[in-house]
């Protein structure tokens, strides 16, 4: 499987302690992939990994490594993956407290191809998000915390990527706002944007998902469709007491 993304038996390491060993997934185009696993697991240090934020280590093998649309990519700087059409959003809120939601938003388009199309962009991301046009003038610290969620996911939709890269987006949203964001994700990808999803709240993930992996104490253990995972039995026991 080629995809817009592959990862290929990549090793990580914190200082001497491994965290992934020998790591291998892809993401198709205009696909929804979700990584799921318990805390500690490693699937923040994969997101991570992937836009360079850490890097793998070489294992001696010419073939192995990380590639985006073909090219290996491990090794850039994270500005360049940004440009290639990778976003992350990290788990939490990462905004500009003291800048308005419009001036939050205008930041996520520095590289060069979405500055030229930041208009019309911003014009999508209120279409997806009505309550960050409503507060456009608002700091962003006077915002709820799903409202920050929602601007964080904006702000990376701002830079038009082709691979959302997604860490724990429901993490500390209420009820209402959970059942939205797994909305607005899938409205996302409709639009031709593939994602790789990090999440704990696993049935919606796998409701979403085109396929699924299952990450545990650094190693890839269960790979299937979204429908497989959610309807297998070791999933059901340790994730869904079910």
């Amino acid at each position: 499987m080629k995809g817009i993304l592959r990862i290929d038996r990549i090793n990580v390491f914190y200082g001497d302690v491994q965290i992934l060993w020998d790591v291998s997934l892809a993401v198709e185009k205009k696909e929804i992939v979700t990584v799921l696993g318990p805390n500690g697991s490693g699937k923040s240090t994969l997101l991570r990994t992937i836009v360079n934020l850490i890097l793998p280590k070489k294992t001696g093998r010419s073939d192995g490594g990380i590639f985006y649309q073909g090219n290996r990519i491990d090794g850039l700087s994270p500005e360049e993956t940004v440009r290639l059409g990778i976003s992350i959003v990290p788990e939490g809120t990462r905004v500009f407290q003291e800048m308005n939601v419009l001036d939050n938003l205008r930041m996520g388009s520095y590289a060069k191809k979405a500055k030229e199309v930041r208009e019309k962009t911003l014009k999508e991301v209120y279409a997806l998000f009505p309550r960050l046009q409503e507060r456009r003038f608002q700091k962003a610290k006077t915002l709820s915390g799903g409202e920050r969620k929602m601007l964080t996911l904006g702000m990376a939709l701002m830079s038009k990527p082709d691979l959302l890269l997604l860490d724990e987006p429901s993490l500390g949203l209420q009820p209402n706002f959970v059942t939205r964001m797994f909305q607005t994700i899938q409205e996302i990808n409709q639009r031709g944007v593939a994602i790789l999803l990090v999440e704990q709240n696993v049935h919606y993930a796998l409701e979403i998902s085109h396929r699924a992996y299952v990450l545990e104490n650094g190693r890839m253990t269960l790979e299937g469709t979204g429908e497989e995972l959610l309807n297998h039995q070791d999933i059901k026991k340790a994730y869904l007491a079910l």
